[in-house]
C-alpha cells in the first residue's frame, strides 16, 4: 500500500469547509512523482458515475474494482487515466502502459515495473462528501459523484445507453453461453401466450442487484418479445413508497418484475427467482417446458 497520509481529524474538517475552500487544500501534492505499487484486477464498466473537471461534466469512462475498492477513469480532457483508490485515500494518474484490457471493457492494472523511471503521478487525496468523492487534477478542481437516476418508465436500450455496466453484463452472458453451450429451449408454452403476457420491471440504479440481474432479464425479453410478449422498465427513486406506481402494485424491494396477463396482475418475481427469469415466469404461470 502506498503512503498517502490523512488523518481523520482532517478528513472530517475538509468535509465541513465550503466547496470553494476544500479544493485548493487538496493540490500541494498535485504532479509529484509517485509510483502506485499494484496490482489490481477486476475493473469493470459503472455507469452510475460520472466525472466534473473545473465545473465541466466530462465524456469519461468510470470503472469499478469491487475487489480492490477502487476506481479507474478514462476521458478527454485528462493526460492519462485516474485511479482513485479508497484504500490510500488518494487519487494518481496512472501510466497508461499497465492497463491491460480483459474484452467487454474491463481492465486490469499491472503491478508497476522496477525497471525506468515511473510515469505514475500522485494528484492528492480525496474528501468524501455525501456519494461524491472531490479532488484535484492538475490543480483543477474536480469531482466523482452520482449521475442524476433514471425515473419512470424506460426501454431496454434507453437503460443500455444510460448505463454500460448493463451492456457489459449482457457480454459476460453471451460469453458464458458460447463457453457453455445450454440446451436449446422449447418456448411452445409461451408462444400460445401471444400478445396476453407482460412485464413491468422495477429497478432503482443504486441497487447492486439490479444491476446483476438486468441482464439476465434482457435475455429473455430477446426470446420472449418475437412471441408477442411485452417488457417495460420502471425505474424508482431511493424511497420506493414515494412512486404512486409502485405503492399501488405493493412493491416493497427491487428488483421486482410484476407479471401481467391480459392486462392484469397475477403474480410478482423477486430477486432470487430473477436469477432465471425464464424459468421463474413459466413456473409462475404454470407453463409446462420441457
Amino acid at each position: 500500500m502506498n503512503e498517502v497520509t490523512v488523518n481523520p481529524w482532517s478528513r472530517a474538517f475538509l468535509r465541513a469547509l465550503p466547496l470553494a475552500l476544500i479544493f485548493p487544500l487538496l493540490c500541494p501534492t498535485a504532479g509529484r512523482t509517485q509510483t502506485f505499487a499494484g496490482p489490481l484486477q477486476g475493473f469493470e464498466p459503472f455507469g452510475r458515475y460520472e466525472l466534473v473537471l473545473d465545473g465541466v461534466t466530462m465524456d469519461a469512462r468510470v470503472l469499478r474494482s469491487e475487489r480492490d475498492v477502487s476506481y479507474l477513469i478514462f476521458g478527454e480532457g485528462l493526460s492519462s487515466p485516474l485511479l482513485l483508490s479508497l484504500a490510500d485515500h488518494a487519487v494518481y494518474s496512472i501510466d497508461p502502459q499497465r492497463l491491460e484490457a480483459l474484452g467487454d471493457g474491463a481492465f486490469d492494472l499491472a503491478p508497476s515495473s522496477s525497471e525506468g523511471r515511473s510515469r505514475d503521478r500522485l494528484q492528492g487525496p480525496y474528501v468524501e462528501r455525501r456519494e461524491a468523492y472531490l479532488f484535484a487534477v492538475d490543480g483543477e478542481p474536480a469531482e466523482l459523484r452520482p449521475k442524476a437516476p433514471l425515473l419512470g418508465r424506460q426501454t431496454q436500450e434507453a437503460l443500455r445507453l444510460a448505463d454500460p455496466q448493463l451492456v457489459h453484463g449482457m457480454a459476460k452472458l453471451a460469453r458464458q453461453r458460447l463457453e457453455q453451450p445450454a440446451k436449446g429451449r422449447d418456448l411452445s408454452a409461451f408462444s400460445a401466450l401471444g400478445g396476453r403476457l407482460r412485464l413491468l420491471v422495477f429497478f432503482n440504479q443504486s441497487c447492486g442487484i439490479c444491476g446483476l440481474v438486468l441482464p439476465r432479464i434482457f435475455q429473455a425479453e430477446s426470446e420472449l418479445t418475437p412471441l408477442g410478449s411485452a417488457f417495460e422498465y420502471y425505474a424508482l427513486p431511493q424511497r420506493l413508497r414515494d412512486d404512486p406506481l409502485a405503492e399501488q402494485l405493493e412493491i416493497r424491494g427491487v428488483p421486482t418484475a410484476v407479471v401481467f396477463l391480459d392486462g392484469e396482475p397475477v403474480g410478482q418475481l423477486r430477486p432470487l427467482q430473477l436469477q432465471q427469469p425464464m424459468d421463474s415466469l413459466a413456473k409462475l404461470l404454470g407453463l409446462e417446458t420441457p
